[in-house]
Parts: structure tokens; C-alpha cells; sequence
């Protein structure tokens, strides 16, 4: 294991496997795996008392947020200068002081997904944290329906 992982939960992690610097485990690692983090930093606010410990992607094109005092923020996709984006959007399916599951709401007209963002969280007394290239967003699939009548 690299310096500064972080293993949430109860997992099992295999025999002969790699996990690199500041990577977040939050399931079972199979044996023989080789898992890689790109690097994230983060710009707080003064006397911000959020910790976000990592970014997950999920497979379904979400993200999971974990750290503590994530109860009760809000999430806003940001560019490099911390400008707030109007799409996507990020809905949080289910909040707790230390988990926020995330997906992207669906993207109007034209637009289209950027490469890399920041997302900034704020939570209710107006501090923030920004994360700095979290993960690459992705829109929600599009069925095949949906692109044919698009």
C-alpha cells in the first residue's frame, strides 16, 4: 500500500495486490489488482471545519464524497477558478455526516459534459471546500431510445 490510503469500511483486500498513494478503498480489492489514484488537492475556506478524505467514482457514472460534516451541504460542479458551472448538475442521492452519494443530472440542449472540474461543497454557514479534480464526470447514460429521438 502507498502512503496516505485510506481503507473505509470492512474490506478484504487479495494477495499480490498494489494500491497506490492516496487511494480510497471502500470495497473488496480482488487478488492481483492494481489500483491508482489521480492526485486531488483541496482549497479550504478559512476556519472550515469539512474534511473530505477522497472521491470514489462509481461504476453507474455517480461518485460517492467521503469525509465528516457532509450532513448538511451543497455540492456545485466549479471550474479551475472555482466559477460555478450550470451544468452538470449534482444531485445527492443520500447524505450522512461522513458519505454523500452523488450522480450528474442530466445535461439541456447543446451542452456537454467538461473533461475535468472542481466540485466545491458549502455547507449551511457558507464555508467551503473545494476539491480539485476529483474525478472525471460523466454524464448519466443515454438509453438508446433517448439518442435516436434526440
Amino acid at each position: 500500500m502507498g502512503a496516505f490510503v485510506r481503507v473505509l469500511g470492512p474490506v478484504t483486500i487479495g494477495a499480490d495486490t498494489m494500491i497506490g498513494a492516496d487511494c480510497v478503498v471502500t470495497t473488496d480489492v480482488p487478488a492481483g489488482t492494481r489500483a491508482v489514484v489521480r492526485s486531488q488537492h483541496q482549497i479550504l475556506s478559512s476556519g472550515c471545519r469539512l474534511q473530505v478524505f477522497g472521491t470514489v467514482p462509481r461504476l453507474d457514472g455517480g461518485f460517492e464524497v467521503h469525509g465528516s460534516g457532509l450532513s448538511e451541504v451543497g455540492i456545485t460542479v466549479v471550474d479551475r477558478q472555482l466559477c460555478p458551472l450550470d451544468q452538470p448538475r449534482v444531485v445527492i442521492e443520500r447524505g450522512t455526516d461522513r458519505l454523500l452519494q452523488c450522480s450528474l443530472g442530466p445535461l439541456l440542449g447543446e451542452a456537454r459534459a467538461p473533461r475535468e472540474v472542481a466540485l466545491l461543497l458549502v455547507d449551511r454557514s457558507g464555508e467551503w471546500l473545494a476539491i480539485m479534480k476529483p474525478v472525471v464526470l460523466r454524464p448519466p447514460p443515454v438509453s438508446y431510445d433517448e439518442a435516436r429521438s434526440a
